[in-house]
């Protein structure tokens, strides 16, 4: 799991892409009624998804896979919009057991 702390007016574009098994990344945080969810939105079998912030605070970015498998992944994160249009990248690898 990953913390983001945000700020309302950002989005972000997260990509959670795996050799090693089939990817599912979930994002929960104040403001969403419901976990944003995606399994095959990034080519493949890998994840992505466009979250936009309703409101400050911490969000997390939860990575899986659908059949329970462990391998390396890449959970790449870039700002999309920001108010000022600053944008910035960041690149997370580890392995999920």
């Amino acid at each position: 799991m990953q913390a983001l702390e945000r700020q309302p007016g950002h989005t972000l574009s997260i990509d959670l892409i795996s050799e090693d098994f089939d990817s599912y990344l979930r994002v929960v945080g104040p403001g969403l009624s419901e976990a944003l969810t995606d399994d095959d939105g990034c080519n493949e079998l890998n994840s992505r998804l466009e979250v936009p912030f309703p409101q400050d605070g911490v969000y997390h970015v939860i990575v899986s896979s659908l059949s329970g498998a462990t391998g390396t992944f890449t959970l790449r994160v870039r700002r999309d919009t920001t108010p000022g249009g600053r944008s910035s990248h960041g690149h997370h690898h580890a392995r999920r057991r």
